[in-house]
């Protein structure tokens, strides 16, 4: 079954499936790699061609928790935020 839909390509390139179409692949779960094609005038998505042995929920979690630590000026992702807003 084929499903067309119309987004909005938001900053910084990022946009949404929407639950419909990722429902119906377990390869297009949050944080999943994905393979992007640019091919004459149409973008393919699909999953890698390899599958990566990569262990994203590993990473994601230890990311989490490095966001979590704050001091005595916040965080460090606040602070990256900020350095990359203002450079």
């Amino acid at each position: 079954m084929n499903i067309t839909i119309n987004t909005t390509i938001r900053d910084r390139g990022q946009i949404t499936l929407p639950y419909s179409m990722r429902e119906r692949s377990d390869w297009l779960a949050t944080n999943s790699p994905i393979q992007v094609t640019l091919a004459d005038e149409k973008i393919i998505i699909r999953p890698p061609h390899h599958p990566s042995q990569t262990p994203w929920n590993k990473i994601w979690d230890a990311l989490h928790l490095a966001q979590s630590f704050t001091g005595k000026n916040g965080n460090i992702s606040s602070f990256i935020l900020k350095d990359r807003h203002y450079h």
